[in-house]
């Protein structure tokens, strides 16, 4: 059997001198329980459940116990204190819920606990496991790490703690990339699997949720291994570990962050422990077990013999003094966590006192009562680990670490009732301890606490040391529970740049996230945006299309307003044409000055003077009808460009093909016998061109009223653009408008083609041929070309063929004649103008 040294810990010797010594305290109070004096008894359950409920039933049934003024008496127990192991807790919160007496456990955290329903009369000043686990959670989020580790142990401490950090981090949209479990039943506690799988895994951030004991297994599987770099995040239950607070640890452990309890020390406690000498206490063997542990030495004597004689010990005077000692990490970590038994003696006292001082008529009970009968006794228990091994007396349980603290208060018997009541005034109690600390439970029997963050750093000593940096409260709003101090952290690279967890790298604006297929929602592809889409946001899972009159950056991160797209005067196409058009424009009116100043001369006469004018005025209003096609395209312009367009050119070519015709009656009118004199008059010309002219005014009237056009935007020729044109309305209409001026041009043309031979020095006919045939070819042209353009330079090609066959009715019909009347008027005379046949 392993020795009840070696099984010794300081941790649960100073739990139980801390509530000795609160009861003392209490005692020596004459302002609390005034006239009463609270006992103690001790009970050994070797942390055995069943022993646990041995005790329980040996207080409910009344048996004789032994207080600690040595008398034997009979007490009816009311309160229980205990017990430390979770799982033993709800084997007395079982029973004793089942009597409504009232338990208070310091040390017991399952969130199963806080179940009032199962557990009506169970309460507890540690923290539950729960606010724990939200606490790690909420670290773990805080830093923007999306894909974390989770180890913790199997048993009820590990899987019910590590549930809750799992089920926040995923409600969080974060990801868990790994649960791996710590196996107690295994020598190795699974270390090397645990370790391979960290190691393998992307996931920088690990959150382990266990104990120090069993946590170190895994630590030295990675220093073996030498896998650095991960940042570890721990519970309180090794967050302060002096086990693996050592410089070997360091570079594994290098940066951790943890939560540990925000404890206070213990009034007078210091003070107390320095008075306990071997064999002057209670329970001689567990002061001598102490003595020996702070002092690593042995009693040689007696029944405390615990070493062989033959092997070289170091003897225990006595008379060693705990100041040596009491600075040292060991001795102080072993103190920090005892004012959890310190305020579950103060509560308890603090109810009794709240119901010892009830008046009747003002009680919180109905009609003003307070208790029933007077008397209420009070049984306080606490289990300890199963680490240390203390008995108060000899029993076979020496070795395992059990005990059971009873509080006599003795004023009578207990009923049942009382100790309702008592349950009523513990849930009510509200206490003020000297440390300022406020203590209150709530609905569930919790305490609302406050945890400290740590860092672990390496002191310039070279020591391991746990930095506070920040702190967590569950009594806090959300958003103000977690507070962190960013600049005194130091993360493993040494730095204060908080390292990256993720499974894949952020997707900037402009893309989205792509789940891969089989894998976690935290490992993706980023996926650019369709066309006309955007996501505005780091890791969208979604892209968003534009308003229809928007349209994305290059980058695809924020919708823009679209550019309007239309042939304007400011840009260089638009301006160029509309200057083009305007100068064109005064070329027709200065060759009509010129024929206006030689009208009397051969050459305008043998041409048809006044059809020439006509001619030539309808050419100015064909260059200038192409400014309509220029600027903002609104609902005037729509209506009318190529109606104008269509007048304007229709009133060309049926001049033309007035002249035409002319020429050709005039020739035939002078053979002999001819009747077609009488059509060679001018008002046969003019018939021509206004019957002609008719036509197409009927057909743009009838265009305009039926199916006229109309401004609109077009967005799908150019997505990026908003192409502002003018709807035909009908195309049909407009076609046949093109249509008509093709038949008008063609017909001109055939009739002057066949005149081109007629017996004249100056004949008219063979320039009206080649100025038709430019005619034709230019919208021939126009009709492929304007199909294969888009937005303003349709209405650039269409501008460009009014433009280019403008011109060309221009240079074929009056360029020679200009040449003549301006460089050669020596020609211009009539017998060179006409020719016979000969």
């Amino acid at each position: 059997m392993v020795s009840s040294l070696l099984r010794f810990s300081l941790d649960y010797f100073h739990k139980a001198q801390t509530l000795i010594h609160t009861i003392e305290q209490i005692n020596k109070d004459p302002n609390i329980l005034s006239n009463v004096t609270l006992g103690f008894q001790i009970y050994d359950t070797c942390n055995v459940p069943h022993y646990e409920l041995q005790g329980a039933l040996q207080f409910l049934t009344e048996s004789t116990t032994l207080s600690n003024n040595r008398c034997n008496t009979r007490s009816s127990f009311s309160a229980v204190i205990g017990s430390i192991l979770s799982a033993n807790s709800i084997i007395l919160a079982n029973v004793l819920g089942a009597f409504r007496y009232p338990q208070i456990s310091p040390y017991s955290s399952v969130p199963l606990l806080s179940n009032q329903q199962m557990f009506p009369s169970f309460f507890r000043t540690s923290p539950n496991n729960r606010l724990q686990s939200m606490g790690l959670a909420r670290i773990v989020l805080s830093f923007g790490w999306t894909w974390i580790g989770l180890v913790a142990t199997d048993n009820d401490y590990g899987l019910l703690g590590i549930q809750p950090i799992k089920e926040e981090i995923i409600k969080a949209g974060a990801c868990v990339a790994f649960t791996e479990y710590i196996r107690l039943g295994q020598a190795n506690r699974n270390a090397p699997h645990i370790v391979k799988v960290i190691k393998e895994s992307t996931a920088k951030v690990v959150i382990v949720y266990c104990f120090d004991v069993d946590f170190i297994p895994v630590v030295n599987e990675m220093l073996k291994q030498n896998i650095t770099g991960r940042i570890f995040i721990g519970n309180p239950g090794w967050s302060r570990s002096t086990l693996l607070s050592i410089r070997n640890y360091f570079q594994i452990l290098s940066g951790t962050l943890g939560l540990i309890d925000n404890y206070y020390e213990v009034p007078g406690l210091s003070q107390f422990l320095s008075n306990i000498r071997p064999s002057e206490s209670m329970g001689e063997n567990w002061v001598n077990l102490y003595w020996e542990k702070v002092f690593s030495c042995k009693f040689l004597y007696g029944k405390n013999l615990t070493g062989s004689l033959e092997t070289p010990v170091k003897e225990c005077t006595g008379e060693e003094s705990l100041d040596d000692v009491k600075n040292s990490s060991t001795y102080i970590n072993s103190l920090k966590i005892s004012f959890y038994t310190y305020d579950s003696v103060n509560v308890l006292a603090k109810a009794l006192e709240d119901l010892k001082n009830c008046k009747e008529g003002e009680g919180p009970f109905s009609h003003g009562t307070c208790a029933g009968p007077q008397g209420v006794a009070v049984a306080l228990s606490s289990s300890h680990s199963s680490v240390v091994g203390v008995a108060l007396r000899s029993s076979c349980c020496h070795t395992y670490t059990a005990v059971f603290f009873t509080v006599a208060y003795v004023m009578g018997s207990g009923t049942q009732a009382s100790m309702v009541l008592l349950t009523h005034y513990i849930r009510k109690v509200r206490l003020k301890i000297s440390s300022g600390y406020y203590i209150n439970f709530d609905k569930n029997g919790n305490l609302p606490v406050d945890y400290n963050i740590v860092n672990w750093q390496l002191s310039p000593e070279g020591t391991v040391q746990q930095i506070q940096i920040g702190n967590y409260s569950t009594a806090a709003f959300p958003d103000q529970a977690l507070t962190i101090n960013s600049s005194l952290l130091l993360w493993p690279t040494g730095g204060h740049q908080v390292p990256r967890s993720v499974c894949s790298e952020s997707c900037p604006p402009g893309f989205r996230k792509a789940a891969r297929i089989g894998q976690s929602t935290c490992c993706c592809d980023c996926v650019q945006c369709l066309q006309g889409e955007i996501s505005n946001k780091t890791d969208s899972t979604n892209c968003f299309r534009c308003p229809w009159d928007h349209w994305p950056n290059p980058e695809k991160s924020r919708c823009l307003l679209k550019s309007m797209d239309f042939l304007s005067y400011e840009v260089l196409l638009g301006g160029g044409l509309a200057t083009t058009s305007i100068i064109s424009s005064l070329i027709p009116a200065l060759i009509l000055r010129l024929f206006f100043l030689h009208r009397q001369t051969p050459i305008v006469r043998a041409n048809n003077y006044s059809l020439s004018c006509l001619l030539l005025l309808s050419l100015c209003l064909c260059f200038l009808c192409s400014l309509v096609f220029i600027g903002y395209p609104d609902y005037l312009k729509c209506l009318l460009r190529q109606v104008l367009f269509g007048l304007a050119f229709t009133l060309c070519v049926s001049s033309i093909l007035a002249k035409t015709i002319m020429v050709v009656f005039a020739f035939m009118a002078t053979r002999p016998g001819s009747n077609l004199r009488k059509w060679t008059s001018p008002q046969v010309s003019y018939m021509i061109i206004i019957i002609c002219f008719l036509l197409q005014f009927i057909l743009s009237i009838t265009w305009l009223s039926l199916a006229s056009p109309f401004p609109q935007y077009n967005t799908n020729t150019k997505p990026a653009l908003i192409i502002v044109e003018c709807n035909e309305g009908s195309s049909i209409a407009f076609w046949t408008m093109l249509g008509y001026l093709f038949l008008l041009a063609t017909t001109s043309f055939l009739v002057a083609f066949l005149a081109r031979r007629l017996p004249d020095r100056f004949n008219e006919a063979q320039f009206i041929s080649f100025s038709m045939l430019a005619f034709l070819s230019v919208w021939v042209a126009f009709i492929p070309a304007s199909l294969s353009a888009q937005g303003k330079y349709t209405v650039a090609m269409e501008v460009f063929a009014i433009l280019a066959s403008s011109w060309a009715l221009v240079i074929c019909m009056f360029l020679p004649k200009c040449f003549i009347i301006v460089f050669r008027p020596d020609k211009n005379c009539r017998h060179l103008i006409m020719k016979n046949k000969d």
